[in-house]
């Protein structure tokens, strides 16, 4: 299991995250280290082919599309400490 603390109605949270793949099943959500040019090294955390699917880690909800208390994002650059990004 992936989580990534990301800010979400103006509070920081840890959100649970997973990609998803066409037809929205869920797959592993993967990180690698890459350079951003002038801003230095980031994390580069990215899913299946529709990208990443994010919710708060206290919803135990299935993944899902239609889910209103779920989102979505084509991918997320996070700082290369690894402070906000745990795989467990």
């Amino acid at each position: 299991m992936a989580r990534v603390l990301r800010e979400h109605h103006g509070r920081e949270i840890w959100c649970d995250i997973t990609g998803l793949n066409a037809g929205g099943q869920p797959c592993r959500a993967m990180a690698c280290l890459i350079d951003d040019s002038g801003e230095g090294g980031c994390q580069l955390v990215f899913g299946g082919d529709w990208g990443l699917r994010l919710k708060e880690e206290s919803n135990s909800h299935a993944w899902d599309v239609d889910d209103p208390q779920q989102w979505g994002e084509p991918f997320l650059m996070l700082a290369d400490d690894g402070a906000d990004l745990r795989f467990e």
